[in-house]
């Protein structure tokens, strides 16, 4: 020891917290940019609210739902007061609940995946041009 002083060097445990949720935020931002730049591309005004015609076209576009009942169970899901609007963070809180079969020809419970991680992983390319052209981009 030189002089009894050795300098250590202290994280706070505040700034510790700050770094891992700002990253763990990053990566869930990253994780949702296909379904983010989808959902914008049909909330036309960008006030991060759409209406139920919207939620039907976003999951029509999303190309992961095989039929017209499931969207409509979705949307009583999302819009239980069916005041016919639903905010970004409803929306991705719906999907991320609402389990599928990874494989329609496999649909054991034990093989089950979220809808929106199903899009983000499988659902192919997405034309958002239409609703990028509204905004100006």
């Amino acid at each position: 020891m030189t002089n009894g002083s050795s300098q250590t060097n202290k994280l706070l445990y505040s700034d510790f917290k700050k770094v891992i949720l700002d990253f763990q935020l990053q990566e869930h931002e990253r994780f949702l940019i296909k379904f983010t730049n989808l959902f914008k591309s049909v909330d036309r005004d960008q006030d991060g609210i759409i209406s139920e015609i919207q939620f039907q076209e976003l999951l029509r576009m999303m190309n992961v739902l095989e039929d017209e009942s499931e969207i409509e169970s979705l949307l009583a899901q999302v819009d239980p007061d069916n005041n016919k609007k639903m905010t970004y963070s409803e929306v991705v809180d719906a999907l991320s609940n609402h389990m599928m079969p990874r494989d329609p020809l496999n649909p054991s419970a034990n093989n089950q995946i979220a809808l929106i991680e199903k899009f983000i992983q499988e659902g192919g390319d997405v034309d958002i041009d239409d609703g990028m052209t509204d905004m100006g981009h």
